[in-house]
């Protein structure tokens, strides 16, 4: 049989995804398609490339051989692609950004628009998930989140820690005032994103959440309606006029605000022009907490 780079992206997909449903999106085909890719591959093959999983698709012995090759062809090509990017002295294009979701609910929009403003040439692919971005592969080229340990091939801005308090409504509020022991609290339990919970657990000790969500849009909501106390970043709470801090805000040590992108996209003339810019507005915001902020 002979291999083509379809079938080996094909394989990454699928076993990246862990289902038919998730390959199909990423590839850019339908369910069906991707059901008879995968059909035919297996077949012509003569042995199965993966196993199938009440939790999903999980690669065969002869599927890891499949993967290891793809993530070998798929890593030179992308090198020469990031290299071929950084010398690009256009301040015209596409950069691709991603941040998390509460920044790309209340901070990242009104700076992108203010960057294009003044770089009207620049078309910005914005994607806002907690999910973390594999910027080797380049599914970003800047990437602006918080983090506690970014990988050290990448290059990047710390712009500080990021202060959180807990919130209610201004009518819940009225009813129970500072007693944290008092409220039902509402937890972010995102997968990806296990600060929330912590947080909640050492400002109020073994709480037992009244609801969790997997959505900081969502969690927003839910406070507004003004039954829950939730754990906000000091950027989203402090901007809802109709919320309290019932704490005073603290800094977590292991989380701060990046932006980073790929060393090799070190001299990309409208990645760096971004960057700059983030790095500036960022920095003179008040979404980090200042020089010399002391944990209350």
């Amino acid at each position: 049989m002979k291999l083509d780079w379809e079938i080996f992206r094909f394989v990454l997909a699928l076993e990246r995804e862990g289902g038919l449903a998730g390959a199909s999106r990423s590839l850019g085909i339908s369910y069906s398609t991707a059901h008879r890719h995968l059909e035919t591959i297996e077949k012509d093959i003569g042995a199965p490339v993966f196993k199938r999983m009440r939790t999903g698709y999980e690669l065969t012995s002869l599927g890891v051989l499949l993967a290891r090759a793809g993530r070998g062809m798929e890593a030179e090509v992308l090198g020469v692609e990031r290299q071929l990017a950084g010398n690009d002295q256009q301040l015209t294009g596409t950069i691709r950004v991603s941040t998390s979701e509460l920044l790309g609910l209340c901070v990242i929009p009104g700076l992108i628009c203010e960057f294009q403003n003044s770089h009207p040439g620049i078309f910005i692919e914005l994607s806002v998930a907690d999910r973390l971005t594999d910027l080797h592969r380049r599914e970003a080229d800047v990437v602006i989140r918080g983090s506690s340990n970014p990988p050290g091939e990448l290059i990047g801005r710390r712009i500080g820690p990021i202060p959180y308090a807990a919130y209610a409504h201004q009518r819940l509020f009225l009813n129970h005032g500072w007693n944290l022991e008092d409220y039902e609290w509402l937890i972010l339990d995102a997968k990806d994103n296990t600060f929330f919970t912590r947080w909640t657990n050492e400002l109020v000790p073994d709480v037992k959440p009244k609801l969790t969500v997997d959505s900081g849009a969502c969690l927003c909501k839910l406070l507004a309606c003004g039954h829950v106390a939730a754990i906000l970043p000091c950027f989203v709470g402090d901007e809802s006029p109709e919320l309290v801090r019932i704490t005073l805000p603290q800094v977590d040590p292991a989380l701060d605000l990046w932006i980073l992108s790929h060393a090799d996209l070190r001299r990309n003339a409208r990645v760096m022009a971004f960057r700059r810019f983030m790095q500036k507005r960022l920095g003179s915001s008040a979404i980090c907490a200042p020089p010399g902020f002391l944990p209350q």
